[in-house]
């Protein structure tokens, strides 16, 4: 009997916040290989934008009072952001600042991205809601077209929510050859 009453008290989850929304980007750009830029230089015919979300936690899971429910959660709380985002990603840019091949400065470049190497933006961003926090939420995306001639800027993610919220992260100066 004991061990059932402190189920029904030790663990109730409130505190747990079952959604959660990007507050804020950090971007880090590497070569196809992961190796970092050596004084902002990169060679290779692809480059890596590892993109990571830092989280805000929202809509805590509210006390149920029913003791006997209670008692069988007891052992099962969830961790934070486990039921997707509560904000929508309405528009997600990767630009750069400065004229790249074909693409003028400020003109979306999601066209030559692909997230992990294969999957379109597009398609990535398709089921955003549902995105469930893992403890290091990253993106890879990778600039499958390499520059005509030496490309020298900086890269721009920019993500746009239902609500109107807006995140962006510039990128260190790169020259990529």
């Amino acid at each position: 009997m004991l061990v059932f009453v402190s189920g029904i008290f030790g663990c109730i989850c409130s505190d747990v916040k079952d959604k959660w929304n990007i507050a804020d980007l950090e971007l880090s750009v590497s070569d196809k290989d992961f190796n970092n830029p050596i004084a902002g230089l990169i060679r290779g015919d692809s480059i890596n934008l590892e993109i990571r979300f830092v989280p805000e936690f929202v809509d805590g899971n509210s006390f149920n009072s029913n003791p006997f429910i209670n008692s069988l959660n007891a052992t099962s709380c969830d961790d934070d952001g486990k039921k997707g985002m509560k904000d929508g990603i309405s528009n997600f840019n990767v630009t750069s600042d400065s004229l790249f091949n074909s693409f003028q400065a400020q003109e979306s470049l999601n066209s030559i991205i692909r997230v992990s190497g294969v999957t379109p933006i597009d398609d990535w961003l398709s089921d955003s809601d549902e995105w469930i926090f893992l403890r290091n939420e990253t993106a890879l995306l990778t600039i499958t077209e390499k520059p005509t001639s030496t490309f020298v800027g900086n890269f721009i993610v920019t993500i746009e929510f239902d609500s109107g919220n807006v995140v962006e992260v510039k990128s260190e100066e790169i020259k990529w050859e």
